[in-house]
C-alpha cells in the first residue's frame, strides 16, 4: 500500500483506485475476471468519494474509467461500482463498454455483447434499443456491440456526444469503461465528454511515469 500512497501523492489531486491482484469479492452479483477480485470496501469508498459525500457540489453523473498501463483493470472496477450505485430502488445506472479493442463488460454479467455501442453509433437515434436491463438489478448495460474491422472509426466525438446525452436523460448515472491508457489514447477525448475521469492503477505494477502522464 505504501507504493500506492506515494503514487497518489505524486499525482496530487488525481483520484487513483488501486486494483489488487487477487482479493475475494464479498456479496457481489458481478462476476469478476479470473484472479482479479476487487475489495468491496474499496468500491464502497470510491462510490462515496465520487457521488455521496455532502458539501462537494453537484455530484457527477457521467464518469469515465480508464486503466493506466497496458492491461485492462478498469472493467471490473466499473462493473462493481455500477452494482453499488444501483442499490437504491429509485436509482438506475447505465454501464457503457467503450473499449472497442477488447470489450469485456458483457462477460462479467454473462450477457450477450454482440449488439451494443458500435451499432448505436452506426445508427444514431437507436441507442435505447441497444441497452439491456440486467435483471433483477437497476443496472443497464450498453455492451461493445458488433465486431467490425473499422469499429474504432465510429468512436468519434460527434457521434458519441448525442448518444451520451440520450443516456444522461434516461439514467441517473452513466459509467463508461475506456481502453487502457498506454495502448490507446481514446480516453483523452472521451474524458472531455464526461463529468470526470477515474484512473485505475495496479498495485506493484503501474509505473509512476505512466500515471503522471495520464494525469497530465
Amino acid at each position: 500500500m505504501s507504493r500506492n500512497f506515494e503514487l497518489l501523492r505524486a499525482v496530487e489531486e488525481t483520484e487513483l483506485l488501486s486494483a489488487p491482484r487477487t482479493v475475494p469479492v464479498a456479496n457481489s452479483p458481478v462476476l469478476p475476471p479470473p484472479g482479479e477480485g476487487i475489495e468491496r470496501g474499496a468500491i464502497l469508498k470510491l462510490a462515496q468519494r465520487l457521488f455521496l459525500l455532502p458539501g462537494t457540489g453537484a455530484a457527477p453523473r457521467t464518469v469515465l474509467f480508464c486503466s493506466v498501463g497496458e492491461v485492462n483493470r478498469s472493467s471490473p472496477v466499473s462493473a462493481h461500482l455500477a452494482q453499488v450505485l444501483a442499490v437504491p430502488a429509485d436509482s438506475c445506472v447505465c454501464l457503457v463498454d467503450a473499449n472497442f479493442y477488447s470489450p469485456s463488460l458483457h462477460r462479467f454479467f454473462e450477457s450477450d455483447g454482440r449488439h451494443g455501442l458500435t451499432d448505436a453509433l452506426r445508427k444514431l437515434g437507436e441507442i435505447r434499443s441497444c441497452v439491456r436491463h440486467l435483471m433483477p438489478s437497476n443496472v443497464w448495460l450498453l455492451p461493445g456491440g458488433s465486431s467490425l474491422p473499422d469499429a474504432h472509426t465510429f468512436l468519434t466525438e460527434d457521434r458519441l456526444r448525442p448518444c451520451l446525452a440520450a443516456l444522461r436523460s434516461q439514467f441517473d448515472r452513466v459509467l463508461i469503461d475506456a481502453p487502457p491508457f498506454g495502448l490507446h489514447e481514446d480516453a483523452l477525448w472521451l474524458g472531455r465528454l464526461t463529468d470526470g475521469v477515474v484512473l485505475v492503477v495496479e498495485a506493484g505494477a503501474t509505473r509512476r511515469d505512466q500515471a503522471v502522464r495520464a494525469k497530465e
